[in-house]
């Protein structure tokens, strides 16, 4: 129930709750024991008194967007507050050629006559989005990608499905690049894929720099030494850091220079995001088109 974000009304995160819920359990226990006894003292003949007023739970950080949504589909069995792909769109604009909606909706090819094409030109496309469904078709391998906006298959030969194979299960989000074409069979546009990387992965290694929002939040030279600890262990990357800083008598931007070049991993950006505080760590790219 606390994965579901069903007890979200006590006011406490998902996480705190979690972390409380064996001693609520275990009070909740030996109380139900003692009534079921009727005893409230070793003799059982002191008069019932109320409980003593329990110390509040210390509030901890809620789980990262993606902790979340992943609790909530290990609980009901569907995502409830968003979607995985959510945490990514951004970037993805960056690294695709389009929405899977805008490419799977494309008409289908015809010749001059209106007839239907077999003989289609293909093109290369690279596409991305979460695996909700892997299935076994012949000797090919069908596999479903959504972005949130729609979906699209993708089709794989054993060949290929045994290079990537350690990528291809539900719920990992990747980036495909293959040879889009027209299947008459299932009546759709579908991908013939060559390439799968992890969107964590190919994001890492496109960004060219990471813009860090900082706001005036009364911490100062302490927030500047946790903001060092963090980055130091991904030094030695190829992606810039820069900082932007927003007071309420003034504004500045300062890059760390060279020596400051970061692998902007998921973990460094999760990390950052649990410091900073939520929408404060943006990548920005120097080469690709933006996707809209």
């Amino acid at each position: 129930m606390i994965k579901s974000g069903a007890m979200d009304s006590f006011g406490l995160s998902r996480r705190t709750l979690v972390q409380e819920m064996p001693a609520a359990v275990k009070g909740a226990d030996q109380e139900a024991r003692a009534a079921a006894a009727g005893q409230n003292d070793m003799f059982g003949v002191a008069e019932a008194v109320a409980p003593e007023p329990t110390q509040a739970p210390a509030q901890l950080a809620e789980w990262t967007p993606r902790e979340r949504l992943a609790n909530e589909k290990t609980a009901l069995g569907l995502y409830l507050t968003g979607h995985p792909f959510d945490a990514v769109r951004y970037d993805a604009r960056y690294l695709v050629d389009g929405k899977l909606v805008d490419i799977a909706s494309e008409p289908a090819p015809q010749t001059a006559s209106g007839a239907r094409n077999y003989a289609q030109p293909r093109r290369e496309v690279t596409v991305a989005g979460l695996i909700v469904e892997v299935k076994k078709r012949g000797n090919r391998v069908s596999v479903k990608l959504d972005d949130d906006s729609g979906r699209l298959e993708l089709s794989l030969f054993s060949e290929a499905f045994q290079e990537f194979r350690d990528l291809l299960v539900e719920d990992e989000i990747v980036v495909v690049t293959g040879t889009l074409r027209y299947d008459d069979f299932i009546g759709a546009w579908q991908v013939n894929a060559k390439t799968v990387r992890k969107i964590d992965r190919v994001i890492e290694s496109k960004a060219s720099c990471m813009v860090l929002n900082l706001a005036a939040n009364g911490h100062g030279e302490n927030l500047l030494h946790q903001l060092h600890d963090v980055l130091l262990p991904y030094r030695e990357g190829n992606c810039d850091v820069a900082v932007q800083y927003v007071g309420d008598e003034a504004a500045a931007r300062l890059n760390l220079g060279p020596d400051w070049t970061v692998r902007p991993s998921r973990e460094l950006r999760d990390k950052l995001t649990e410091l900073l505080g939520h929408d404060s760590v943006r990548l920005l790219y120097a080469h690709g088109r933006e996707m809209r």
